[in-house]
């Protein structure tokens, strides 16, 4: 079982953005600092670093800089840090266990925010901009265990009903190998990624996976949903790079 938070980004984005001083030296050198932060050069030959930036920068950003007034531009921020660091590593890795075709693999992707976040402890300070955050990097652990020194307990009605699913879907995971989460008597079929072995060619649809989402402070319930569409354009941008550690046969 993987499987990876809407925004991990934000692990990063918070401390970059939330901090003016810092903010104006990153947008300031934003094309010296960007490669080396996000690794380019160890994974793509020198002749081609400046233009695999300025393909993911055009991706993302549109521009060559954060735009901290402009919430499209702090998100896309946050998802090119997502996906360099969490996402597209996940996403190979799901579909590479998955062409093996030894266990099972069972995906999700986290979509829950709830009444408080890593985010903020990640941003090393108070100040903020102007920007509605999402789930940030470990937030999903949050409702396994507990962090009494960086958060009081979580007594909030969905925050409780999050931390009876999540310790279910791992200790079922642990015990019968079916992870499938349950909200009261009403269990929702989780359904692992099919088995690969065989297949020359995986693609983005491959990836099943369970989506788990709500918005804090909203009447909404929680949700489960299978889906076959995992950040399809943003995974599909990344094979498309001239990566080192691009996976033949992922398309």
């Amino acid at each position: 079982m993987t499987g990876v938070v809407s925004s991990e980004g934000i692990l990063r984005a918070s401390q970059l953005l939330r901090n003016p001083d810092v903010l104006k030296e990153l947008n300031k050198n934003f094309n010296v600092y960007g490669p080396q932060m996000y690794f380019i050069p160890w994974s793509v030959p020198e002749k081609d670093v400046e233009t695999t930036w300025k393909n993911i920068t055009d991706f993302y950003l549109q521009t060559d800089h954060v735009n901290v007034d402009n919430p499209d531009s702090v998100q896309g921020f946050i998802d090119l840090i997502s996906d360099r660091y969490f996402s597209y590593g996940g996403y190979q890795s799901a579909l590479t266990h998955a062409s093996k075709g030894l266990n099972d693999v069972f995906f999700y992707k986290f979509n829950y925010r709830g009444e408080y976040s890593y985010g903020d402890h990640y941003a090393s300070t108070t100040r903020n901009i102007n920007f509605t955050w999402g789930t940030s990097h470990t937030d999903d652990l949050l409702y396994l265990f507990t962090s009494s020194k960086l958060f009081p307990p979580l007594t909030a009605e969905k925050d409780v009903q999050m931390i009876e699913i999540m310790t279910q879907i791992w200790t079922d995971f642990a015990i019968k190998g079916d992870p499938s989460p349950t909200i009261g008597t009403t269990t929702f079929k989780w359904r692992p990624l099919p088995n690969l072995s065989g297949q020359e060619v995986v693609k983005n649809s491959d990836l099943v996976y369970l989506q788990i989402e709500r918005i804090y402070n909203t009447p909404d319930n929680i949700i489960f949903d299978i889906r076959n569409d995992f950040m399809t354009e943003r995974m599909l941008f990344w094979e498309s790079l001239p990566l080192a550690e691009n996976i033949k046969g992922i398309e």
